[in-house]
């Protein structure tokens, strides 16, 4: 009998007491999940507690009896109680391994978020793109001019779109590290490698955080990935579809794929463009600027983030601004909340938004119309000769409508309960004159223009860096083939990048506006798109 009590515990005739225990235990366990719907639950069982006892008395035979006898009453006692008091001890390391995971998830978000995050003092850094080869690298230069390369890049991999976040302490941008797939990647300049901060197959660009550095916001930033602007948060790497409004709100991964149904919203963007290139915040944040492409080119479109009531009585995002259309826009929004914007090729735009404009048609209309005398015409001729007036206003006006499509440069005043305003900068304008790369300050009105003129005996083009405010003269800051304007936080100086010789690479200025100097950043290299990091040395406070 004894052979076939082991086999029925599934044990060697030489098992130790424990190992009797053991298998007890685990078959008991089984047959218990299994009982309610076994038809031979209750003879199983009787051929289990027969077999345990017999192995167990041999396996005794050679322990302790007091030993052997306290094991016998522990594995006897009411199985129910063993399942309560296993499963208590589960439950108590599950409780434990969670803690675990919270308290480390805790500390990583108490190092970069939180009170006791580690600051890193970035006051006077600036992160640039450095050219190698058909590729661009992420480096960051020290306030003493200390090239540092971001760790991990490698070669063939494209970095792009560095922005630091508002508070200086973590640089972000956009690389192909990884999988290959443009995504964003966070990097403390006091070291360590960048971390991934979002996901998915779609190319993500043109990060922008703004200004604004309270807790609440600081996080967000907008980017653009598949033609859809999403808002994406750094701290916890989710993104939300922005634009156009989905009727279906979707995060995370699955929001950067634009799904969802098919919305009055979604239908009037289409209606402007085919996708979006690029998007900021508004004053505040309370808007979105963007450029969307379109057939003939770009366009730029205001949206306000606030919701009206609809006919149907259901509230809706109020209608986005078709404010400008041309080949290729640009625009930079100041301190304020004014954008200035540069056009390329021809322009058409929101005439009823237009400074002066509509104002000057319906003064001319009545001025005319009292000089024509219409009251004392017929009815019959009365409307004929009103709409002929009307027709000459138009002509006369032509000349005006031309001169504000060719302005090159437009001031978008900060929009009120009416929304925005245009202002054509017309004196700006001229044959052999374009403007590009408008950088607005972060301290007032003033914007950076690269100005390149051509001349009509040569030929030949020559560019510059010049200031504009809205309030003053421009004021020139430097001659070069230039580009890359871009401010310090304090507004005193102006990164920009300019090719020197002997071998052409552009190199990285600064042009401190106070003493009118210039200092050359980089020594070697080939750089574009300067950026200091928005924190203040001490000094300039």
């Amino acid at each position: 009998m004894d052979k076939r009590a082991h086999e029925v515990l599934g044990i060697g005739e030489g098992a130790s007491e424990r190992e009797v225990r053991r298998a007890y235990r685990a078959l008991l366990f089984d047959l218990e999940d299994n009982g309610q719907s076994d038809p031979e639950y209750l003879d199983k069982k009787e051929r289990l507690e027969s077999a345990f006892h017999e192995c167990l008395e041999k396996a005794q035979s050679n322990q302790d009896p007091d030993e052997s006898k306290s094991a016998l009453e522990n594995v006897q006692a009411d199985p129910e109680a063993i399942r309560k008091k296993l499963g208590i001890r589960l439950a108590i390391g599950l409780f434990i391994v969670a803690a675990i995971i919270l308290a480390y998830g805790y500390v990583n978000n108490w190092i970069q978020y939180g009170g006791g995050e580690s600051h890193t003092d970035t006051a006077g850094m600036i992160a640039a793109l450095e050219t190698v080869g058909n590729t661009t690298k992420l480096v960051v230069f020290k306030a003493d001019g200390t090239k540092i390369d971001v760790p991990g890049y490698t070669p063939g991999v494209t970095d792009r779109d560095p922005a630091w976040r508002p508070d200086g302490d973590r640089l972000l941008f956009v690389s192909t590290r990884g999988d290959g797939n443009f995504n964003v990647y966070r990097w403390n300049p006091k070291g360590g490698l960048p971390e991934l901060r979002s996901q998915g197959g779609r190319s993500k660009a043109n990060l922008y955080f703004g200004s604004t550095n309270d807790a609440a916001t600081r996080d967000n930033a907008l980017l653009t990935s598949g033609g859809f602007v999403l808002q994406y948060n750094q701290k916890t790497a989710q993104m939300t579809q922005l634009l156009p409004p989905s009727a279906r709100k979707t995060e995370g991964g699955s929001a950067e794929e634009g799904t969802g149904s098919i919305s009055q919203m979604e239908s009037l963007y289409k209606q402007i463009g085919t996708g979006f290139i690029r998007a900021v915040w508004g004053k505040g944040r309370t808007s979105v600027w963007t450029i969307m492409a379109t057939d003939n080119g770009q366009a730029l479109v205001y949206q306000p983030l606030e919701f009206e009531q609809g006919p149907d009585g259901k509230q809706t995002l109020a209608k986005p601004f078709r404010l400008i259309d041309a080949e290729k826009i640009q625009f930079s929004l100041d301190s304020e909340g004014r954008l200035f914007a540069v056009t390329t090729g021809p322009t058409k735009m929101d005439l009823n938004r237009t400074v002066g404009y509509a104002d000057k048609f319906s003064a001319e209309v009545t001025e005319r119309t009292q000089k024509a005398h219409l009251d004392t015409l017929p009815d019959a001729e009365r409307a004929v000769a009103s709409s002929a007036i009307e027709d000459q206003v138009r002509l006369s006006l032509k000349k005006v409508e031309e001169a504000v499509s060719t302005a090159q440069i437009y001031v978008v005043g900060v929009p009120g309960p009416g929304g925005p305003v245009i202002q054509p900068l017309v004196g700006l304008s001229g044959a052999g004159r374009v403007f590009s790369e408008p950088a607005a300050s972060p301290t007032d009105d003033r914007v950076a223009l690269v100005l390149t003129q051509i001349d009509p005996k040569t030929n030949k083009p020559s560019k510059g860096i010049v200031i504009f405010s809205p309030s003053s003269a421009p004021m020139g800051v430097v001659e070069g083939d230039v580009g890359d304007p871009s401010w310090s936080p304090d507004g005193k100086r102006l990164l920009f990048t300019m090719r020197v010789p002997p071998d052409g690479n552009r190199a990285v200025y600064e042009a401190d506006l106070v003493s009118q100097k210039l200092n050359r950043i980089s020594q070697s290299g080939d750089f574009s798109a300067p950026v200091f990091s928005p924190q203040v040395p001490s000094s300039s406070r």
